[in-house]
């Protein structure tokens, strides 16, 4: 079959496209010498397969290297940031099992931190729960990770004291300004039972 190969800007590999200008994978240059490619050469449907998914997996091995060193990812925000890329998401989960087996992506330990501080900003269970799920933690990671920031967090004190910030001392409340109260905090996310607790 004849390909073409286009160059992603400074990125160090190449698109190869089918001769009708669809995209077929990504090569690095290891597989591009691998397979003698060039603009309009011609190759071996089946070798140049091969040499796609090895070069996918080194180039979302490499990028996920990069995209770690400034910063934690979750799992499965880490695949979906290098599925842009974009490599195939066999070579992306690849990638990410590889640095996992290194220990260089830890959902629990992250998950932990992330969970913290959102909690101690003044967030509710509902809202913590929410940015795991937005950091693409799973639902395990993220269950466990609130059960033992419950154990640890005192929410009702929590929701009591962002209650205070923004509307001062409660004392003794109408029911007007205890429905804008439990309001406010329902939206920073915290249950009912907490915020029945914070105002009790």
């Amino acid at each position: 079959m004849r390909v073409g190969l286009k160059r992603l800007g400074k990125k160090p590999f190449f698109a190869v496209l089918s001769e009708e200008g669809e995209p077929l994978g990504l090569v690095d240059f290891e597989g591009k010498a691998r397979l003698r490619l060039s603009d309009g050469c011609e190759a071996d449907e089946a070798e140049l397969a091969s040499v796609i998914a090895d070069s996918e997996k080194r180039i979302a091995r490499s990028h996920a290297y990069f995209l770690l060193s400034r910063r934690d990812y979750s799992t499965g925000e880490l695949i979906g940031k290098l599925k842009e890329l974009p490599v195939s998401e066999e070579a992306a989960e690849h990638a990410v099992a590889h640095l996992t087996g290194l220990g260089y992506v830890r959902d629990g330990e992250y998950a932990a931190r992330v969970a913290a501080h959102y909690a101690s900003a003044g967030n509710g269970p509902l809202k913590v729960s929410a940015e795991l799920r937005r950091r693409g933690f799973d639902s395990a990671t993220a269950e466990e990770t609130l059960a033992a920031l419950e154990e640890s967090f005192d929410f009702p004190e929590s929701a009591r004291a962002e209650a205070e910030k923004k509307f001062g001392p409660l004392g003794e409340l109408s029911w007007e300004r205890k429905g804008k109260i439990t309001a406010f905090l329902a939206r920073r996310g915290f249950t009912y039972d907490q915020i029945s607790r914070a105002l009790g």
